[in-house]
């Protein structure tokens, strides 16, 4: 599962995810930054651990995706 880094910036609180090496051409960035609207303290916290499930079912989608088109065409 992806691990978010919490930034603070003027604006608000924001999630950063890293984005897998092999994604990245795909994905388009090196991160993901994902705003947590007006959350705080622990509820931030599990609100980004929740859009790093999400985030990694993504992935996983991408990744399946990816590879079973690789060897469908082999």
């Amino acid at each position: 599962m992806p691990k978010p880094l919490l930034l603070a910036r003027p604006a608000g609180l924001y999630a950063r995810f890293f984005v897998p090496t092999d994604l990245r051409a795909m994905v388009g960035t090196r991160y993901l930054v994902r705003s947590l609207g007006l959350c705080r303290g622990d509820h931030a916290r599990l609100v980004a651990a929740m859009m790093g499930m999400a985030l990694c079912a993504a992935f996983d989608a991408i990744l399946f995706k990816k590879y079973s088109l690789t060897k469908s065409t082999n």
